[in-house]
């Protein structure tokens, strides 16, 4: 999975973190706090496993930051999201 695919997969968690959250404040009740604070585990166990350089393993830092070389082991990422046509 290539690192633009996975900013996009842990953009839409955070989207979803944010639709439990408006739930929680909405509904109110016990087992939605439960269910929000699970899905914050496992957003933080996810973002830890998938935020890295492919070729090292070192953890990129905030998902916002558009690196282009790994600030590890210097290798280019190509993740850039300026690169691909888009503005």
């Amino acid at each position: 999975m290539t690192l633009r695919k996975k900013r996009r997969l842990l953009g839409g968690c955070i989207a979803l973190l944010a639709l439990l959250a408006v739930a929680v404040m909405l509904i109110g009740t016990v087992w939605i706090k439960i269910v929000l604070v699970a899905a914050l585990v496992g957003y933080v166990a996810l973002f830890s496993a998938l935020w890295r350089c492919p070729y090292c393993g070192g953890g990129l830092g905030r998902i916002d930051q558009h690196f282009t070389y790994c600030p590890h082991c210097g290798k280019e990422l190509g993740c850039d999201e300026r690169s691909d046509g888009r503005s």
